[in-house]
């Protein structure tokens, strides 16, 4: 059995993204999460590019596991995912030959794909709403998040999100409820939070809105 382990930067909507691309690699019993990044045969770093520190932080950890692997002596392959790659993934792919695979947000639903070797096409969509029904947590912290979103149609000349992003993709409230009724299974859970780019913009491309959204949640009893 094959073992993966996620290194998550950026938002906590990247972590959910993170949790939704382990959940999709996990489903079939042919992998199974590592305990530490020793044990991993594959290693995702879930990087962002929004400001100027965060993708320096992004390419410097890119490049400690580079390290990792050749000081330790390990086998893991490496897969850039996220922000920085929407970005940047042709340019990063000349000057960081080291890394296996690199992986576009639009790219997530067929990521046991890619990483078996399979060559998806990428489509120019930006951003993933797509599939978060096996999702697993990648912590063991009581506060679990909800992506409700995804991009933004704003375009403020101060931020890059748009870019990278796309415009606003609003999930379904059949979709949401759906991904609500497992985490309501998780007896651990205690916090959620809701999170996008602006919770208040929530269906207002698909025909949903926030207040549909907000009666949805009161019906689960979640401590917070």
């Amino acid at each position: 059995m094959k073992r993966i382990w996620f290194d998550t930067l950026g938002c906590d909507k990247n972590l959910v993204d993170s949790e939704a691309v382990a959940g999709l690699i996990l489903k079939g019993g042919s992998f199974s999460l590592a305990e530490n990044v020793y044990q991993a045969d594959y290693v995702f770093i879930n990087s962002c590019g929004f400001i100027d520190t965060a993708k320096e932080e992004s390419i410097e950890t890119i490049l400690e596991y580079v390290k990792l692997r050749e000081d330790e002596k390990l086998s893991f392959k490496i897969i850039a995912m996220g922000c920085l790659v929407e970005l940047y993934k042709d340019e990063l792919q000349k000057e960081l030959p080291e890394v296996d695979f690199w992986v576009k947000p639009n790219q997530y639903g067929d990521i046991k794909e890619i990483i078996n070797g399979m060559n998806i096409i990428d489509t120019g969509e930006k951003g993933y709403i797509k599939d978060f029904s096996q999702r697993v947590a990648l912590n063991n912290s009581y506060t679990r998040f909800l992506k409700i979103s995804d991009g933004c149609n704003l375009n403020c000349s101060y931020c890059i999100i748009p870019k990278i992003r796309g415009n606003l993709k609003s999930r379904t409230l059949e979709d949401i409820k759906n991904e609500l009724d497992l985490l309501y299974e998780d007896k651990k859970l205690k916090e959620l939070i809701v999170v996008s780019q602006n919770n208040m913009f929530y269906g207002i491309d698909n025909g949903e809105n926030i207040v549909k959204l907000l009666d949805l949640l009161g019906k689960y009893d979640f401590f917070w």
